[in-house]
């Protein structure tokens, strides 16, 4: 990630979501973090549990990045840690909550829908692939899942929320995920879902269970608590931002 800006800014005090970590599904073999300009960093984590990076850089400059190189090791297991403390990812929140448009969809999709959790998850999902279309720069980050939905068009991020909201709508504790997966330029967004106890990765977007081509970062309630970039700075410059991301596959590390 960079940020450049249009004049010299001072005190630019960030928070960084971008570094991955062990969990059942993935195991973090290496992880470099360069951060500029150079200044004394800290580690951090919030609610969940998901690292984050603490910093200030204090003198003037205008432009700032992060950069990230590792290897992990993805495909561990089927299914993240056992928690049964889910009722935060049962509750709608700012970004999932329904309106007419989604719950006229989820009562669309009860109609014949099985009775298995397992079944009702992959319902749903099929049933938003039918009906939503992926078109980059047809939504922002601030579009709620109602207002993606009534587009009928949006991105990982808008899949991920309306996909949210319906389970939440059907009982099932749902989760909001943001990581990296091969064939992607940048960050990508998909949900993870509480099924007897155990966490499985899904992905509305490409309408498949997550396999060992994803690398998980974080996740929460919504997009809010996964926000890779945060930061307040003095001065009055513009900012511009740009973000990539690569993922490839390696043999395995000996």
């Amino acid at each position: 990630m960079r940020i450049d800006f249009s004049s010299p800014v001072y005190n630019n005090r960030y928070k960084i979501k971008y570094m991955p970590y062990d969990t059942l599904r993935q195991r973090i073999i290496s992880a470099e973090l360069c951060v500029k300009p150079d200044n004394d960093g800290y580690w951090d984590s919030d609610r969940f549990g998901n690292k984050i990076l603490c910093g200030t850089v204090a003198g003037a400059h205008t432009s700032f990045s992060v950069s990230l190189r590792g290897i992990a090791e993805t495909g561990l297991a089927v299914n993240e840690h056992y928690d049964n403390d889910t009722d935060i990812f049962t509750v709608q929140s700012a970004y999932t909550k329904p309106g007419k448009e989604i719950k006229y969809l989820y009562e669309k999709l009860c109609k014949g829908a099985p009775k298995s959790r397992y079944d009702r998850v992959m319902h749903f999902m099929n049933g938003l692939f039918r009906v939503f279309n992926y078109v980059p720069r047809a939504t922002t980050v601030k579009t709620t899942a109602e207002e993606a939905l009534r587009l009928r068009k949006g991105v990982c991020q808008d899949y991920a929320h309306i996909m949210i909201s319906l389970l939440r709508l059907d009982g099932i504790p749902a989760r909001y995920v943001v990581g990296m997966m091969i064939g992607e330029g940048a960050s990508h967004a998909w949900v993870e879902v509480n099924l007897n106890g155990y966490w499985y990765g899904i992905d509305p977007t490409n309408n498949l269970l997550t396999d060992d081509f994803y690398i998980k970062i974080s996740h929460g309630r919504d997009y809010r608590d996964c926000v890779v970039s945060k930061g307040v700075f003095t001065g009055a410059a513009a900012q511009t931002q740009s973000v990539y991301a690569r993922v490839i596959k390696i043999k395995r590390p000996r």
